[in-house]
């Protein structure tokens, strides 16, 4: 069997869901985008632009594994 094409479509994101797709804390995640302030600037409300996005993940690195399927699954389940 075939699995599907599995791809995450960058959208402005906030620190907390940045800190989830890379697995850390968002205390973390805060100090990780401090170090690298002067190229990322800063953000417009709470949510980072698919421009500071890019830059964060050349910085950074991308993550190296992200579970759509539990992402998914948290946002889809089905109250009891």
């Amino acid at each position: 069997m075939r699995k599907k094409d599995q791809r995450i479509r960058i959208h402005p994101m906030g620190l907390s869901e940045l800190a989830s797709i890379y697995n850390v804390h968002r205390h973390t995640m805060r100090k990780w985008i401090k170090k690298i302030s002067d190229k990322v600037g800063k953000r417009e409300g709470k949510l980072y632009s698919v421009a500071q996005l890019t830059i964060i993940f050349e910085k950074l690195g991308f993550p190296y594994y992200i579970n759509l399927e539990d992402t998914f699954a948290k946002r889809n389940k089905p109250d009891k």
